[in-house]
């Protein structure tokens, strides 16, 4: 992440990994055929299926119905836009049976208890941003919103924005841009805000 402008950070060595396209250009990765021939794996375990994590007695994750029937919609889509789909795909770390190697087990550094030095016991991907597995967000629908605790009586929730996200690997922004413009324009599925159409 470069915060200065568009040169490499000196003082991270990370910004210099993924080159730009020439003139920073990302439109021409914008490409309505590009899920033709794609893999595209599902994380099931925890994301879609909840699952007892290693050394738990109940299990956590996975997607209510209203979202699990959703996402199934947006894998028909998927199939038919000529992606391959392997399903399930699951994370080697979510699954796996050693506690201590668990990713489910590991809570997310926060507060000033997890300060710089005091973050051995817990994942610091969100505290410092760069995890290297870019994500690109593709709006899909609206869902139920139940808040926990309910809200009064008289205050009920709208629904909430739902969608399908593309990750991969380190440096893969060109190929993840791609997918999810051709699933975009499949699906034209974003309502846009009264406020900002």
């Amino acid at each position: 992440m470069c915060w200065g402008g568009a040169a490499p950070d000196p003082h991270d060595a990370a910004t210099k990994t993924c080159a730009p396209p020439p003139g920073r250009d990302y439109t021409q990765y914008l490409k309505r055929d590009a899920l033709a021939g794609a893999r595209i794996g599902i994380p099931r375990a925890f994301f879609y299926d909840a699952i007892i994590a290693p050394g738990e007695m109940s299990p956590r994750g996975g997607l209510p119905a209203d979202q699990q029937a959703m996402m199934l919609g947006a894998i028909a889509i998927l199939k038919h836009l000529g992606a391959t789909v392997v399903d399930p795909a699951d994370i080697p770390s979510v699954v796996v049976k050693d506690a201590a190697k668990s990713f489910l087990r590991w809570d997310t550094c926060r507060g000033y208890q997890n300060a710089k030095g005091k973050d051995a016991g817990c994942s610091i991907v969100a505290k410092y941003g760069k995890p290297g597995y870019p994500t690109v967000l593709v709006p899909f629908g609206m869902v139920a919103n139940p808040p926990n605790p309910p809200f009064p009586p008289g205050f009920d929730p709208k629904p909430q924005p739902f969608g399908v996200s593309f990750a991969g690997m380190a440096c893969s922004e060109p190929r993840l841009i791609a997918l999810a413009y051709a699933f975009e324009q499949a699906t034209r599925r974003r309502v846009p805000p009264p406020s900002t159409p």
